[in-house]
């Protein structure tokens, strides 16, 4: 599964994976509406896959994924993020007053090094 979404943005890994868990979710119904045949090619589908963990794994990247954007939104990492662009064109005048609050509120001292790592290099 993660090789399905690893070079998918995150507005269409989430799609994707909602796409998988309802497909499961509706080949899961679909079993007690089928001819015999069509029930051996179903245990022979269930055989090869894992529906169960296929499910939790698709719920834990669509967690994930979550987690992400909206760490992504909040106005800490927009402003570093704004200060990392700055940064590499050469727009450096008004870092260092950007990058003092937010060592002040102790923001992830990650991310503020690398914008003085940034800073350093222009």
């Amino acid at each position: 599964m993660f090789n399905d979404i690893r070079n998918k943005h995150f507005n269409v890994a989430g799609p994707h994976l909602s796409k998988t868990i309802s497909d499961i979710q509706r080949m899961m119904n679909d079993k007690n509406q089928k001819t015999i045949q069509e029930l051996d090619k179903f245990i022979k589908k269930l055989k090869n896959m894992n529906v169960v963990k296929a499910k939790e794994i698709a719920t834990s990247h669509i967690n994930i994924a979550t987690h992400i954007t909206q760490s992504q939104r909040s106005l800490d990492y927009l402003q570093v993020y704004k200060m990392e662009g700055a940064c590499i064109m050469g727009e450096t005048k008004d870092i260092p007053n950007g990058l003092l609050p937010k060592m002040t509120k102790q923001y992830n001292k990650m991310k503020i090094l690398r914008v003085m790592a940034l800073l350093s290099t222009s």
